[in-house]
């Protein structure tokens, strides 16, 4: 038995080795990506970001924070070339205990960068005259840094271009503009209304996932749209569920909308080692 607990002993201070060293620039590769060149205002902007492991070796990671403490670092400029300051830079995810990441492997994860980059506190003057949080009309470029070593992993800059919702779109974008009125008034009961003939009169409608966000109707956003960002939330659905019950739940995401970010979320979920 005490030749067995050594063997144990060394072993685990093998893979802590192993799995805790320095991760250099040259074992990872950053890519990032957007789902469209076009946005409407006060549409959630999805900027996918994903590391891959492309070393030999098994790497540990922390999410998209560096063991040192430094954030993945998102840069977003406008057409006049300004730089936009993070107005929430909490919004990055974090994994404490790390990721193990073998050979090929990718971590991935999405940002929000109207959720990122504009202020999310209180306006002054009048709340019936306030407009949801997003970026102005107008083109912009955006790029990622994330440290590793001491160097900095970096990728290509993407462009795309906010403008004002039409048709449709811009009577789905009223509602949503209502209903955040709403609640600045402390009217949870009228918002709840308009929401609701949001996501009923426009089912289709790119506002709709941020309706159902605050609806707090998870199985209609998953159904209704699966390629949301929100379904990195899919970790908090299933802390309560047993292992199999959380196979199961995962699998039939997977199964059920392929090849989107609900299903991406899934994947990882099913594979991350701790």
């Amino acid at each position: 038995m005490k030749r067995m607990n050594i063997i144990l002993l060394l072993l685990a201070m093998c893979i802590s080795l192993l799995s805790n060293g320095p991760v250099q620039a040259q074992s990872l590769r950053l890519d990032i990506g957007l789902s469209d060149t076009t946005y409407y205002v006060c549409q959630s902007i999805w900027l996918d970001a994903i590391l891959t492991n492309i070393s030999e070796d098994t790497v540990r990671i922390f999410g998209f924070e560096f063991p040192g403490g430094d954030l993945l670092n998102i840069v977003l400029t406008d057409e006049s070339g300004d730089t936009l300051r993070p107005g929430f830079p909490g919004a990055f995810l974090v994994d404490w205990q790390g990721v193990l990441l073998y050979p090929k492997e990718t971590y991935y994860e999405t940002f929000d960068l109207t959720y990122i980059f504009v202020y999310q506190g209180p306006v002054p003057g009048n709340p019936a005259f306030q407009q949801p949080p997003s970026l102005a009309a107008g083109r912009y470029e955006v790029y990622a840094e994330y440290p590793a070593g001491e160097s900095k992993l970096s990728t290509p800059k993407l462009t795309f271009e906010v403008v004002e919702p039409t048709g449709a779109e811009r009577e789905a974008f009223g509602l949503y503009v209502e209903a955040y009125r709403s609640r600045k008034r402390k009217d949870d009961s009228l918002a709840v209304q308009q929401l609701n003939k949001l996501v009923t009169d426009y089912p289709k409608s790119v506002y709709a996932e941020k309706a159902y966000l605050r609806l707090h109707k998870d199985d209609e956003l998953l159904e209704k749209c699966p390629d949301s960002g929100y379904h990195r939330r899919l970790r908090g659905r299933i802390d309560k569920l047993s292992e199999e019950e959380k196979q199961r739940f995962l699998q039939k995401v997977i199964k059920e909308h392929p090849n989107t970010r609900s299903a991406r979320f899934a994947e990882q979920l099913l594979r991350l080692r701790y």
